[in-house]
């Protein structure tokens, strides 16, 4: 008798959990954001990535993966890691050097990044573990040199084009 409570009891707590999801929530699991509309990506003189893009509405955070490409003996390209930072603006600066590498003889700059950026609108309380799988928007500009200074000015992106 205490089993068939506890599960009408348990069952109730679940369909109440269910009905105070957000409005995001859908059938599939929580609904996609927009990718940015424009992503732009520049290296300053001060040895800098700069990446700035349009708002999602919605989104109140922001997941900017960089994929660098490392030469280490065949080519550009031969190995690369991915690289996720996270911010809740609409812009984004890091050292070139937060690119640098160790495949186990010493560091190996990126000779190539490849930049992309996701809206996020993470859920709270217990349901903040869900994966977000919105789409990526990609810079104008891929494949970016690090070698090369296409900044206008120090500390700041190309201004992105929004609608």
């Amino acid at each position: 008798m205490v089993n068939k409570y506890r599960t009408a009891l348990v069952s109730s707590f679940a369909i109440l959990a269910l009905a105070a999801l957000p409005a995001v929530a859908t059938a599939g699991g929580f609904a996609s954001l927009s990718a940015p509309a424009d992503v732009t990506a520049c290296v300053d003189s001060a040895s800098n990535l700069n990446v700035a893009w349009c708002p999602v509405p919605d989104a109140t955070k922001y997941s900017v993966e960089v994929t660098a490409s490392y030469d280490t003996g065949v080519g550009c390209g031969d190995e690369y890691v991915e690289f996720d930072f996270g911010t809740n603006g609409t812009s984004f600066e890091t050292a070139l050097s937060a690119f640098d590498y160790d495949f186990g003889s010493g560091p190996v700059s990126a000779c190539s990044l490849w930049v992309g950026v996701k809206g996020l609108n993470p859920p709270k309380g217990r349901h903040s573990k869900v994966s977000q799988n919105n789409p990526f928007a990609y810079a104008d500009q891929n494949p970016i040199d690090p070698l090369v200074t296409t900044c206008v000015s120090d500390d700041t992106a190309l201004d992105p084009t929004c609608p």
